[in-house]
């Protein structure tokens, strides 16, 4: 939808066309700004394509609708990511689970699953770090940080320890991390429709989120996990004490599983593209009114 960049964070140049790029860097970079004509020259392919398309959440469908390319397509229709949650599913044993990673089996852990964890500046992994640090320093139990999809060296400090485990090519294992948690951590500054707060709400671990893009449409608040609005280290540790402190936990991961099966399993997702692709079809096959 841009002349450019992979993801607009805060700029609406592109509803007007872009141009006058403000950031030729943000990924994939380019070296000579020729946003206003890529637009141009994408909203061309598409409108003679006469294309259908199918976006993960509502957040993305208006931003498509707001855009210069948003009239090109026939029809916009929101289907939503899926999870098989038959490979993501919760085990009870977590301590078992624990010892067999290394990890202590007392701690409170949160998890974190993503590609380049330690260098993609929009994963905000330093927020997570120093926010886990300061909650670390408010409790007597250990804070364990765990994050997934890219080898690293332990961090430790008062309290608190941050391991990395790199990506895990078996589902089993991943769904075994997962469930090694208690929580999952989610504070990215843009991410789509991320499919690992998916996953984990399916293994049963509640979240905490940045109430970001497509994300606020993953969770349900107070039931299935929390939004975390602040981006200052000591106020969220403060709000996710408190949360911790005070929420029904069995009942949320019974709220978490039932929410993923329910709503983002893989068969859902399937469903809604048959019907689409059907839909299609049908419309292509009545004769045309012009």
């Amino acid at each position: 939808m841009t002349g450019h960049c992979a993801h607009p964070f805060d700029c609406n140049r592109f509803e007007r066309g872009c141009g006058n790029c403000p950031d030729l860097l943000i990924p994939p970079a380019i070296q000579s700004d020729n946003t206003n004509q890529n637009l141009k020259v994408k909203n061309k392919i598409l409108t003679s394509s006469k294309p259908y398309l199918a976006t993960p959440c509502e957040w993305l469908k208006q931003m498509f609708l707001k855009s210069k390319v948003g009239n090109s397509f026939q029809e916009i229709r929101v289907i939503a990511n899926g999870v098989n949650t038959d490979n993501f599913f919760p085990i009870s044993e977590k301590k078992t689970l624990r010892r067999k990673y290394g990890l202590c089996e007392d701690s409170l852990i949160f998890s974190f699953v993503g590609n380049k964890i330690l260098s993609n500046p929009w994963k905000n992994f330093s927020l997570m770090l120093e926010s886990l640090q300061s909650l670390a320093r408010r409790i007597d139990q250990g804070v364990l940080f765990l994050c997934v999809g890219e080898n690293g060296e332990l961090i430790e400090s008062q309290n608190f320890k941050c391991q990395f485990f790199n990506h895990m090519e078996e589902v089993e294992g991943l769904n075994e991390l997962y469930n090694c948690s208690d929580y999952y951590l989610h504070l990215a500054k843009a991410d789509t429709f991320p499919n690992t707060i998916l996953e984990a709400q399916s293994c049963g671990l509640p979240v905490f989120a940045n109430p970001v893009c497509g994300i606020p449409e993953q969770i349900l608040e107070n039931k299935t996990g929390w939004f975390l609005k602040s981006s200052l280290a000591d106020q969220i540790a403060e709000e996710i004490l408190a949360k911790v402190s005070n929420c029904d936990y069995e009942q949320m991961t019974k709220d978490c599983r039932d929410f993923a099966t329910t709503h983002f399993s893989a068969e859902t997702m399937i469903s809604e593209y048959k019907k689409y692709y059907s839909d299609i079809l049908i419309k292509r096959s009545l004769p045309s009114r012009n």
